[in-house]
């Protein structure tokens, strides 16, 4: 096995394929400090470590560990390095801002390294996932086999009396989706005419789900909702049943769930600590 000396160990890129490219910091060129290498490219050396990587990602996407495979992943990684130092060659490293797209990489690695610590104190049993599913089953407001979905739209105003007065002009005929976009103060839905999509009664604050499940197709609320400071017309535009994944389906989403949950969590108790300016 090779061996050359460096100052330090540069930054390997985490591939979500099968590939941690050379040609972004996985090269090592000094010679102060000892590590191993599997090929010199023009004086570039390609570390064991970035071959180790690559091997770890296709092992991970299903391909076996055999010498054929790194073999092919020495190659490539070989090649890609030839293309970077070609297009170092021709200036186009002056073209892009790596400086940024390092410290991209560098959030990136360090959330990843976060989630693996996580996991590793937190296992995925089935025990865990089971009560994941169930958390999203009632969620949905489902049975387990299938839940209601309702779409929605709404008007939202900023005194009752307002809301009063949009109910009478909806009760007299005028058009939902021209109140709302003239009137409600709520800007995604606005310009979407007060449509909010479809959502189950379990994403929705119980002030407004316990209204919404009283609609019926094609009606609106003649009572205004007051929730957060504003007030709320609703109307229901179609209501449907949605078949539920079993849990066996689901195990890969319910993972992901759980670990977007964490993240959530985590950056919600950060951004109270932390010193924000904007």
């Amino acid at each position: 096995m090779k061996k050359i000396l460096s100052v330090a160990w540069l930054l390997t890129l985490v591939s979500f394929g099968c590939f941690a490219s050379a040609a972004e910091l996985s090269t090592k060129t000094d010679t102060d400090g000892e590590f191993s290498f599997f090929a010199s490219v023009n004086g570039v050396y390609l570390s064991e470590d970035l071959l180790e990587l690559n091997v770890k990602n296709a092992v991970a996407a299903g391909q076996a560990d055999t010498p054929t495979l790194r073999n092919n992943l020495k190659q490539e990684l070989i090649n890609r390095e030839l293309l970077a130092q070609e297009a170092t060659r021709i200036g186009l490293d002056k073209k892009i801002d790596l400086n940024t797209q390092y410290l991209q990489l560098k959030q990136t690695l360090l959330v990843q390294a976060m989630v693996q610590d996580y996991l590793s104190s937190h296992p995925m049993t089935n025990e865990v996932l089971q009560a994941e599913y169930e958390r999203q089953i009632k969620e949905l407001g489902g049975s387990g086999t299938a839940s209601m979905q309702y779409r929605l739209s709404q008007i939202v105003v900023g005194s009752q009396s307002s809301a009063l007065g949009l109910i009478s002009r909806i009760g007299q005929g005028d058009s939902f989706e021209k109140l709302a976009r003239e009137y409600s103060i709520d800007a995604a839905s606005k310009k979407e005419g007060g449509q909010i999509g479809w959502v189950s009664l379990g994403q929705l604050p119980t002030e407004i789900s316990s209204v919404v499940s009283t609609l019926s197709k094609g009606s609106s609320t003649t009572t205004p909702i007051s929730f957060s400071g504003s007030w709320f017309i609703l109307k229901l535009d179609d209501k449907r049943e949605v078949k539920t994944k079993s849990f066996s389906q689901s195990k890969p989403q319910l993972e992901q769930a759980i670990i977007q949950n964490y993240l959530l969590e985590n950056v919600k108790m950060l951004r109270q600590r932390a010193r924000i300016i904007q």
